[in-house]
């Protein structure tokens, strides 16, 4: 099971995060993204646990919690697979084409 963790401090790193979630169980994947906004960074790490109750355990004891002076927030991830993602981006298109029509 995934967990999408937000709210991450800029200078967190991928052992620190490892360490944090081990804890609760075996840590299959984890990787951490920056998001670039007006003046500002956006940092989240996507987490695959083996186990969905050490993922859900995870979620429960860690989310609100203070991390490094910032507050976590962890959610279940919701993977898009590539054919939502598609229909996503066409309904966009779409709808942008439209209203542009005269």
């Amino acid at each position: 099971m995934k967990i999408k963790v937000s709210n991450l401090p800029h200078a967190t790193t991928w052992f620190e995060l490892h360490d944090l979630f081990n804890d609760f169980g075996d840590v299959v994947s984890l990787r951490i993204q920056n998001f670039y906004r007006q003046k500002s960074i956006s940092k989240i790490a996507i987490i695959e646990m083996r186990n969905t109750e050490s993922a859900y355990e995870a979620i429960q004891d860690l989310n609100g919690d203070y991390f490094k002076g910032n507050i976590l927030i962890l959610e279940v991830y919701k993977h898009e697979t590539k054919e939502e993602l598609f229909n996503l981006l066409r309904r966009r298109v779409q709808s942008f084409l439209g209203s542009k029509a005269v």
